[in-house]
């Protein structure tokens, strides 16, 4: 598709029609993500192949809903940093958006950083929990931040010489009592999300903030771009 140069700004653009954001300053990641799934919520949003599990996106606001609950009474809360540090699956999304949910906020490592690499961004971040997998335990253990494992907990068997307390994902989901309907909070939209680390090509990797705003935005970006 041809650009459009504007030599006023000098700037380049698509020839599509412009997005517009959500009116609602209180809209949320995640409210605003279930508010636009509403209408098919049985249909199918997950599969997870690993942990042999699919769910519907009912189902999955429900999950969502289940471990923000828990996150609050484990003492996240708004603003606080959580670190998501394992490889793709159907809980990353749950984790995420459940984070978000409660108005804390998540940053991703990438799982095949070294302890030194993952040290460097831990001090930056002010971590305050890490969501992780059994076989990444070891290379959190220096920063003594308590984890929640993403392995079932009937067979994964630990050797904790850390001394912080182990969830297990799996539990605090069952522990919650909570209903499809997500915790009420003062997230806004210019509440900060994410931070998320550059590459660090030039030097170390620096913290770049992404606001609720910024993910609806790219929520209905996509959604215009398909109907195209």
């Amino acid at each position: 598709m041809a650009k459009c140069f504007d030599p006023t700004t000098l700037t380049y653009s698509l020839p599509r029609p412009p997005i517009h954001v959500p009116a609602d300053h209180s809209l949320s990641l995640a409210s605003f993500h279930f508010k636009s799934t509403s209408f098919f919520s049985n249909t199918l949003a997950l599969i997870d192949f690993d942990f042999g599990e699919s769910l519907t996106f009912h189902q999955l606001k429900i999950h969502v809903t289940s471990l923000a609950s828990s996150l609050s009474r484990l003492g996240i809360n708004k603003g606080d940093v959580v670190l998501m540090f394992a490889p793709n699956c159907a809980h990353y999304l749950i984790c995420f958006l459940a984070v978000a949910a409660i108005g804390a906020i998540i940053t991703t490592y990438n799982p095949v950083y070294t302890v030194f690499e993952l040290s460097t961004q831990i001090k930056d971040s002010n971590l305050k929990l890490v969501i992780t997998v059994a076989e990444l335990l070891e290379k959190i253990k220096p920063s003594n931040l308590p984890p929640i494992l993403l392995d079932p907990s009937d067979i994964v068997k630990l050797s904790n010489s850390s001394g912080s307390k182990i969830w297990y994902y799996a539990d605090l989901i069952r522990m919650s009592n909570a209903s499809s309907d997500l915790p009420e909070n003062n997230v806004t939209q210019s509440d900060v999300a994410a931070l998320l680390y550059s590459s660090g090509t030039t030097g170390e990797s620096k913290g770049v903030i992404l606001t609720h705003q910024n993910f609806n935005s790219n929520i209905i970006a996509k959604r215009t771009l398909y109907k195209n």
